[in-house]
């Protein structure tokens, strides 16, 4: 059982640690990650390590010499540099590199993560690493990975005004305190706002009718908003430059959060992986699993330890 009382393990310094590891291919579909990553290695002064991926199905034989592979590999890590956000990034002194490597793209990425602050990928693409439909190798990622993925919509562009808010989602009888440090020292790193949001899931009262949901729910909300200001006392403590609003809806737990991150223009949106695997043994849990598919912003699903 969590000590809520413990005050956190991390400080802000743990945003610091490690880089930004990027997963792309090269096409324009795959560019929303490779903006995100370089934008938050920026913020956070952190070096970026971009792997770009060949087909990992294609290998060298007699219709597909290897200096073919070689020649290809050269343009597409040349296309990528040559990216002007990536460029100008260089140009302001961000520690960049660069390589072209082939394999399962979910093996090689978490290799290459290893020791890194956090996994940024796409949501799909043409091939390599942006083959990264719900269901593949997105979801394997963030259900497997030892540190934060965050996936990023394909369309995705950097806002011209300062970065949006962060929103947390908390379960408020399972907290993953690892992912509240992370949505936290983000927060503090770019100074935004957060918002910690408890979700009194509706779909677990399907016996009452709306008007009895409403007066359990009405009912419940004191209580929720007492119980998650205590899970959240330990941060509040850590960061207390960083403005926290509290609050708890009425809904279902990903829609809520996917519509709260829309109505606030959040830039990031933060999940906690569960401890425990589902009776499927699906790792990832069908809320972060749910946000992925749905957010219209990014979405860092954040491991326990």
């Amino acid at each position: 059982m969590t000590d809520l009382a413990t005050a956190p393990q991390t400080s802000s310094a743990a945003v610091n640690s490690g880089a930004v590891v990027v997963g792309t291919d090269g096409s324009e579909s795959s560019r929303g990650a490779l903006r995100w990553a370089v934008h938050e290695a920026q913020r956070l002064a952190l070096p970026l390590r971009v792997f770009i991926a060949l087909d990992d199905f294609v290998l060298p034989g007699a219709y597909m010499p290897s200096n073919v592979l070689l020649e290809d590999a050269d343009a597409t890590k040349q296309l990528v540099m040559d990216d002007p956000e990536l460029a100008a990034a260089v140009q302001d002194g961000v520690d960049v590199s660069a390589v072209t490597v082939s394999g399962t793209p979910s093996q090689v990425l978490l290799e290459a993560a290893e020791d890194a602050r956090m996994l940024v990928v796409g949501c799909r693409g043409g091939g390599g690493f942006s083959r990264l439909i719900m269901g593949s190798t997105s979801t394997t990622l963030a259900g497997h990975a030892r540190l934060p993925v965050v996936v990023v919509p394909d369309a995705w562009h950097p806002l011209t005004e300062p970065p949006g808010s962060v929103v947390l989602g908390v379960d408020l009888h399972a907290p993953v305190t690892e992912s509240i440090e992370f949505a936290m020292a983000h927060a503090a790193a770019l100074g935004v706002r957060m918002r910690a949001v408890a979700v009194w899931d509706t779909g677990k009262q399907r016996l009452f009718d709306a008007g009895e949901r409403a007066s359990a729910f009405e009912s419940a909300h004191g209580a929720g908003i007492s119980h998650l200001g205590v899970i959240m006392r330990p941060w509040l403590k850590a960061y207390p430059d960083v403005e926290v609003i509290h609050q708890m809806v009425s809904g279902h737990p990903a829609g809520s959060l996917v519509d709260m991150a829309e109505d606030v223009g959040a830039g990031l949106v933060v999940v906690g992986r569960p401890r425990t695997t589902s009776l499927l043994g699906f790792p990832l849990g069908s809320t972060a699993d749910a946000v992925l598919h749905h957010a219209g912003c990014p979405t860092a699903v954040v491991p326990p330890a």
